[in-house]
């Protein structure tokens, strides 16, 4: 006979408050000419390669293999508008080949204030790898390279919950997170960051391009008064586990148990019980 549980989950929050994107260009859509060859990100302005023959700009008005849909040897249309742009996570296993895009902000991010930071991706089926690990940094001044390819040793500021390898290759893929600025960011720059060592990757065997390489549109970076979640009642089998709280990276969440004990600090957590209890979050 199967038994069900129910877990109920106290809140305390505040009010949201969403406000502009500070992103500009966010989709892509603006450029100064139309792509015709690699590494012309630069097209789509104010977006930048920080590494010397970086990232790639598709658009529906390009040629050559960087047009869209039909971008390379690959078949895509945008999460939203004429364009997107396409960056390499791996290239060579061990070699820790990186290509990057990077933008300055429309402003400053604000000392202690939260911000919800969003992207998508797409993976590129007709290479050989996909990965994990794609993520977002900022920082106070921009990031200008002229080593071809070398991994930005930068911090993950913002990646997906749980850090999976992002598989799908027919739709776009939400990447997004909550960042509490220190009040210097003036850039962001999406891209790999970890070493290859410890990037995780599956083999596709599509052909012999030994790389994973990710489509990446729709760049969003909004301030919120404080971070926000979703929440729901849920029911889960005796001997079962669930998620409870946002599947999201940064939220400053403290959890506790139905007596008061402090669980841990995390955004979500997964829970065993055996009996019907209620969990506690409370945000910072």
């Amino acid at each position: 006979m199967k038994h069900e549980i129910y877990i109920y989950i106290c809140i305390i929050i505040n009010i949201i408050i969403k406000a502009q994107n500070l992103v500009p260009n966010n989709s892509f859509e603006s450029y100064t000419a139309c792509p015709n060859t690699w590494a012309q990100i630069y097209l789509a302005t104010p977006w930048t390669n920080p590494l010397t023959n970086s990232a790639d700009y598709f658009n529906t008005c390009g040629t050559s293999g960087y047009s869209v849909p039909n971008a390379g040897s690959d078949f895509q249309y945008p999460k939203t508008g004429n364009a997107f742009a396409g960056l390499y996570t791996i290239n060579g296993i061990g070699m820790d080949y990186r290509e990057y895009i990077q933008s300055q902000l429309t402003t400053s991010l604000i000392l202690n204030n939260y911000y919800f930071v969003k992207f998508y991706v797409s993976a590129a089926g007709s290479l050989n790898y996909i990965t994990n690990n794609l993520a977002v940094n900022f920082t106070n001044t921009p990031i200008n390279t002229t080593n071809t390819g070398n991994r930005l040793n930068l911090i993950s500021h913002v990646y997906k919950f749980g850090n999976p390898i992002i598989t799908d290759t027919l739709n776009w893929v939400e990447i997004s997170g909550i960042y509490k600025a220190n009040g210097t960011e003036q850039y962001i720059t999406l891209g790999n960051f970890k070493e290859d060592i410890i990037t995780d990757t599956l083999r596709l065997g599509n052909n012999t391009i030994p790389g994973a390489y990710y489509f990446i549109d729709d760049v969003s970076v909004e301030p919120i008064c404080t971070p926000f979640w979703s929440y729901r009642d849920t029911t889960v089998a005796i001997g079962d586990s669930v998620l409870i709280g946002p599947a999201i990276t940064g939220l400053n969440i403290n959890w506790y148990d139905s007596n008061g004990n402090f669980i841990t600090n995390a955004p979500g957590i997964y829970v065993k019980p055996s009996s019907p209890t209620f969990y506690t979050a409370t945000e910072d």
